[in-house]
């Protein structure tokens, strides 16, 4: 799970937040939903900073529970540093950077993402067909 995918969760104004509502319970029953505290600070900073305390606590009470995280540490973190620069590309970011480099060491195959980074990597979105 990225931050893309969880700030649009959250917020009813974002383009993709009907996307993803329509999506979440099939996603929750069918997948094993994995971030890292990253994505989950992130998510959180940007809720917090647009959409106020309130939206902000549904991440934590509400989404997080749900959720697989990988925590960084010191040795995940270089790694990524590493892939970032060895990727030699401005817009991609070091926490977008810490979770392909978790999806590689784990082999996963999807990432429920609306950023192109992932996409561009061959992470496509899960089948989002409920049963």
């Amino acid at each position: 799970m990225d931050a893309s995918a969880l700030f649009a969760y959250l917020d009813h104004d974002d383009r993709y937040h009907d996307e993803i509502r329509a999506a979440w319970p099939v996603l929750v029953r069918q997948h094993s939903l994995i971030t890292t505290n990253y994505v989950l600070l992130e998510t959180h900073a940007l809720a917090q900073r647009r959409l106020g305390q309130e939206a902000a606590r549904v991440l934590p009470e509400v989404v997080r529970p749900l959720l697989g995280v990988e925590w960084v540490g010191a040795g995940l973190e270089e790694a990524a540093i590493e892939y970032m620069h060895a990727a030699e590309q401005r817009t991609l970011s070091l926490v977008d950077s810490v979770s392909l480099v978790v999806m590689r060491r784990l082999k996963l195959q999807y990432a429920f993402s609306f950023d192109k980074h992932f996409r561009e990597r061959g992470y496509g979105l899960p089948d989002l067909k409920a049963e």
